[in-house]
């Protein structure tokens, strides 16, 4: 079976193993964007520092020295280096967040890829919430991430080189006390940063769980309402919401902590510099222009400095995004084609189900040894009580589950040998629980076939009495059916999804309880329909109505997994048993 997302791992060398990750299969397939990027941020760097290095002169010319003939040539460079930095500066943003931007889009369509091609086991084990909120909480978290540390580690460390050469340009003996006080500011701040880490870990999760929550109680609102549950679902939605604040607001305790730690150990620095200094511009070892120049290249280091202190907590937010991203994107689907698989091509002679067997859960066995032959063209049926194993065998045929043991083979070949997708191209399937998506009547039924034409639609509809009710509807066709077909009735529905399948005409047909949610009249026009698709297909029913397969080549009845019984409908009534007893159990008040 499929496993469940877990998501615990290390909080400290794991972070720079998941950033590296990130860069190496994300970032750097755009090079020559972080390329130019780069060469716009060397730019920018060079006229910022430019820009500190003309305090010199006009301290020590100007100031000291009276030099009048300076003021013009030193303003016109002022002018010129603040319009190169403005160009190099959005150039360089403009890049790297077009490089962020198409980051967080390239993983986003590789998370729905892979999830999407995940087997039905995984979803039945991971609420819907908890998978959504990968693209929309954990995505918008690594957003803002992605974006400071790719923008900011690359603007940063480049100024903060050529700041660096000129402190020491200036004066050697202060840089180096600088460069060995600031260092400390990282020992706290590396400390945040995995707090940062384990708390934004916890919200992510906390969200999840809040989405599934809340998704569970719209979708069953009919059921919270008819049981006056409003109170109850609110008290757990309150509690979720709750906790949620409270790691929302250990975070912003922990982020609002790192800049006064950073502003404290900063003034320290700049304190000692202005006094050892001053002392040095005194004692004659500076000028005051160079000392004014050291004085303004320390307090420009102060940003990239901070900011680089504080990248420490935008790395381990993006570390814990990407940890829960890149666990699900790990995860193989339990279900996929073997390495020799073959298409299923030709038409279809026949299935076996061969000694089959299978669980959900360990030791609670659903189908038991279970061996049967459906002949090619046949109809045959499974009916029996809820838990009988019916919708199982269905589900294993176009392998949403395994089997255990045994096998099924289509033309003698085991399933587990042919390719997924030639094997579902030749099943057709409407089952009890139809699943309409929110989008056009006329999209919804050439899901069927993506090919198909507006003509052929409109065949498929006819042929399941639906086209005239959708013809009544406000644009016919291109009619919005709503979220799963919410704007029609039962009936209405699972005729499209029965259109649906007439579209595909797949040569299996598997009807799990297909005309389930229609009314006597409704089922009537549909099951003459169904009659007509049948022919010439090998088709396996699930009924619960058992006027619904009267017609059947055989009827199997299940128990436990087992066939206690099998025959046609009227050799099943003479035998006077489990099927004769089901059968007068539905039609007994009608006969009478």
């Amino acid at each position: 079976m499929s496993q469940k997302v877990k998501t615990k791992v290390k909080l400290n060398k794991k972070s720079l193993s998941l950033v590296g990750r990130l860069w190496k299969t994300y970032v750097l397939k755009y090079k020559w964007h972080i390329l130019l990027a780069l060469f716009f941020m060397t730019v920018e760097a060079l006229a910022e520092v430019t820009t500190i290095k003309l305090l010199q002169p006009v301290v020590d010319k100007v100031f000291v020295q009276k030099a009048v003939s300076v003021l013009i040539p030193i303003s016109i460079g002022i002018i010129l280096l603040f319009t190169i930095r403005s160009i190099a500066s959005f150039g360089q943003s403009a890049l790297m967040g077009l490089i962020g931007m198409r980051v967080l889009n390239d993983i986003q369509k590789d998370l729905f890829d892979h999830l999407i091609c995940m087997d039905t086991a995984f979803f039945k084990n991971n609420p819907t919430g908890t998978l959504i909120s990968r693209f929309t909480a954990d995505i918008g978290l690594l957003r803002g991430s992605v974006l400071n540390v790719i923008t900011g580690m690359g603007r940063d460390i480049t100024t903060l080189a050529f700041i660096i050469f000129l402190m020491f340009q200036q004066d050697a003996y202060l840089a180096v006390i600088v460069f060995t006080v600031f260092p400390v500011v990282f020992v706290p701040m590396s400390k945040l940063g995995r707090r940062m880490r384990k708390n934004s870990k916890m919200s992510q999760e906390e969200i999840g769980k809040f989405a599934s929550d809340a998704e569970e109680a719209f979708q069953g609102i009919d059921i919270v309402k008819s049981y006056n549950m409003e109170g109850y679902e609110q008290t757990k939605i309150f509690k979720r919401i709750s906790y949620m604040f409270v790691l929302a607001y250990k975070g912003v305790q922990t982020k609002a902590l790192a800049r006064p730690v950073m502003e404290f150990i900063s003034g320290f620095a700049i304190a000692l510099v202005v006094y050892i200094g001053g002392k040095r511009v005194i004692e004659g070892y500076s000028t005051p222009g160079q000392f004014l120049s050291f004085i303004g290249a320390l307090m420009t280091a102060y940003t990239p400095i901070k900011s680089l202190s504080n990248l420490t907590v935008s790395l381990q937010e993006a570390a814990a995004a990407a940890q829960r991203i890149f666990t699900l994107i790990d995860i193989r689907p339990s279900i996929e084609d073997a390495p020799n698989a073959v298409p299923l091509t030709g038409g279809i002679k026949g299935i076996e189900f061969k000694e089959v067997s299978f669980s959900y859960l360990p030791d609670v066995p659903v189908i038991e040894d279970f061996s049967l032959r459906v002949k090619k063209g046949q109809t045959i049926a499974f009916v029996g009580a809820s838990g009988s194993g019916k919708t199982t065998l269905l589900s294993l045929l176009p392998r949403f589950y395994d089997v255990q043991s045994g096998d099924i083979l289509i033309n003698d070949m085991p399933l587990k040998k042919l390719s997924l997708s030639s094997l579902r191209q030749h099943i057709g399937l409407v089952n009890q629980n139809v699943i309409l998506f929110n989008d056009t009547v006329k999209e919804n039924i050439r899901f069927g076939r993506w090919d198909a034409t507006d003509a052929e639609i409109i065949e498929a509809a006819k042929k399941a009495y639906a086209h005239d009710f959708i013809m009544e509807m406000p644009e016919g066709y291109d009619s919005v059916v709503g979220e799963k077909g919410s704007s029609l009735s039962g009936g209405q529905r699972q005729r499209i999804a029965i259109a649906r399948a007439i579209l595909k005409n797949a040569p299996i047909l598997l009807l799990d309880e297909a005309t389930s949610a229609l009314d006597t009249q409704a089922e009537r026009y549909v099951q003459e329909a169904l009659d007509e698709l049948m022919k010439g297909k090998t088709t396996i029913v699930v009924a619960h109505r058992l006027s619904t397969i009267i017609n059947a080549d055989k009827i199997y009845v299940l128990e436990k997994g087992r066939i206690i019984e099998s025959g046609t409908h009227e050799e099943l009534l003479q035998r006077k048993g489990a099927y004769e007893h089901l059968y007068q159990l539905q039609f007994k008040s009608e006969e009478e």
